[in-house]
């Protein structure tokens, strides 16, 4: 991803915003690790836009849906590793969720694997913060990682440490572009976001080469 946008390949058609960010980055570097993180029934593997060199990679720890999206696999014959642990960050929490041992940070589940270029999508049901605060140790060692989140409940202090850790793109949905974040601030985050042109709930992150 550049901060030019020329990396970012326009989309068209009436699906949601967050749908064709998620496009875009896909289609926006030569990703070898694509991770799906509350991947549900699998409707985020798109098979047109996902790497044909990439390995796949859906975390899904709620059973029902767990094997709805290994259907979905099977049905459409993608290369897709499914992973059932709940992803959580370096500080366990028990919150009447799943016992200890079943929760993992991103580095537990994938550090052993050769990664350069990774893609993360953070559905709303996984705790963002957590999971990427548990895969610090991945991301030090990938050349390039980018992730779509949902960020339209962060605190404003919680946006300024992820952009003192990120850069930040919003999602412009009339000329269907990616727009950074200029600065530290979350108040220039939220000033973008109060746009009426600018999809307020999601923003896409990259760390490392650009």
């Amino acid at each position: 991803m550049t901060d030019d946008n020329s990396s970012l390949a326009r989309t068209g058609g009436s699906v949601p915003a967050e749908r064709r960010m998620w496009e875009l980055l896909l289609r926006a570097h030569s990703w070898d690790l694509v991770v799906d993180v509350g991947a549900g029934c699998g409707e985020w593997l798109l098979p047109d836009a996902l790497p044909p060199e990439a390995h796949i990679v859906a975390v899904e720890w709620r059973p029902e849906r767990r094997e709805c999206l290994a259907r979905r696999v099977r049905d459409t014959g993608l290369p897709v590793e499914i992973v059932d642990h709940r992803l959580r960050g370096r500080r366990p929490e028990n919150k009447g969720g799943p016992p200890p041992e079943d929760l993992k940070t991103m580095d537990q589940v994938l550090l052993d694997r050769d990664v350069r270029a990774l893609c993360v999508r953070l559905d709303a049901a996984a705790d963002a913060q957590a999971v990427l605060g548990g895969g610090e140790v991945l991301f030090r060692q990938a050349e390039r990682t980018s992730a779509l989140l949902e960020i339209g409940s962060w605190a404003p202090e919680d946006l300024e440490g992820l952009l003192s850790d990120w850069r930040m793109y919003l999602f412009d949905v009339q000329a269907e572009v990616m727009l950074r974040v200029g600065g530290r601030s979350a108040d220039a985050a939220r000033h973008l976001l109060n746009q009426g042109w600018v999809h307020p709930g999601h923003a896409v992150v990259s760390r490392g080469a650009q």
